[in-house]
C-alpha cells in the first residue's frame, strides 16, 4: 500500500458542481455504517436473485412474494426458516431469501428490505388484505379499535419509521414495543 498526500492546493470546494454531480452518482453504491435501509443496488441485486430462483416473470412479482413473507413475521430474527409463502403458482421459503440476501452481501438484513419495500409491503398487504404482523397484538391492547383493510396493513413492525405511514398508526406500532419491555 503507497501513501498518497494529497497537495493541499489541489483541495476543491466541496459545493463544487462537478464533485456533487459524482457524490450523487455514487450514492446508490453507497452503504452506511449503520443504515436503516438496504441501497438501490443491493435492492436490484436481491429482486434479480429472487426472480432467478423462483423463475417469475418481472421484480413486481419478487416484491409481492418477498412482502408476503415479510407481512407474516418474516423479518423477525427469531422467525423460523421455514416459512414459506405460496403465491403466482411459486413457493418462496424464508430461508432461501436469507441465503439470497447473504450472497448480496446483505446477511440478516431482512428488516432493512422489508424498510426499504416499506411502502410497496403496505400496497400489495392491502390489495391481498393482509394483516401486518403487529396487527393482532396491538388489537389486543386497543379492544377499541376499528380499523381498515389498509390501515391493518401498516402495522408491521418495519413500518415504525416510514414517513408515509399515517401518525396515528405509527403511535400504536412504537406503543406495541412499549408493551412488549414492561416487565410482566
Amino acid at each position: 500500500m503507497t501513501n498518497k498526500t494529497i497537495d493541499k492546493t489541489k483541495v476543491i470546494n466541496l459545493t463544487c458542481p462537478d464533485f456533487l454531480i459524482e457524490l450523487k452518482g455514487n450514492k446508490a453504491t453507497m452503504v452506511q455504517a449503520r443504515s436503516s435501509k438496504l441501497s438501490d443496488d443491493n435492492v436490484t441485486t436481491i429482486l434479480n436473485a429472487v426472480v432467478n430462483k423462483l423463475e417469475l416473470n418481472n421484480f413486481n412479482q419478487a416484491i409481492a412474494m418477498i412482502a408476503v413473507l415479510f407481512q407474516g413475521g418474516g423479518c423477525a430474527k427469531g422467525c423460523d426458516g421455514n416459512l414459506t409463502i405460496n403465491l403466482f403458482g411459486k413457493a418462496l421459503k424464508l430461508a432461501d431469501l436469507r441465503k439470497i440476501l447473504q450472497d448480496a452481501k446483505c446477511k440478516r438484513a431482512e428488516r432493512k428490505h422489508a424498510r426499504t419495500l416499506a411502502d410497496s409491503i403496505q400496497s400489495i398487504s392491502t390489495t391481498l388484505e393482509l394483516d401486518g404482523n403487529l396487527y393482532k397484538k396491538i388489537v389486543r391492547s386497543n379492544l377499541e379499535l376499528i380499523l381498515t383493510p389498509a390501515e391493518k396493513a401498516w402495522l408491521s413492525d418495519f413500518q415504525q419509521d416510514n414517513p408515509n405511514c399515517p401518525s396515528h398508526l405509527r403511535a400504536l406500532i412504537v406503543n406495541s414495543f412499549k408493551d412488549k419491555k414492561k416487565p410482566k
